[in-house]
């Protein structure tokens, strides 16, 4: 759950929320981390008006995840 708190300095252009996981908000899509309750992974969903957006975002923050220590 640190690495996913983490992720926020990195945005700081997103509107962030943490009440379940981390949700990083613009005005062209979001963002959602959560760590799994029942397994040890995290769970991403990246949605944007824009595919190449979503997609983009996503593996930036998958990057950094994998980065993170």
């Amino acid at each position: 759950y640190n690495r996913i708190r983490a992720i926020k300095k990195y945005f700081k252009d997103a509107e962030i929320c943490e009440i379940d996981g981390l949700r990083l908000d613009w005005d062209d899509g979001w963002v959602s981390l959560r760590a799994s309750s029942t397994e040890q992974f995290i769970r991403l969903i990246s949605e944007s008006k824009d595919k190449g957006i979503a997609e983009d975002r996503a593996l930036k923050i998958h990057g950094l995840l994998e980065n993170l220590n």
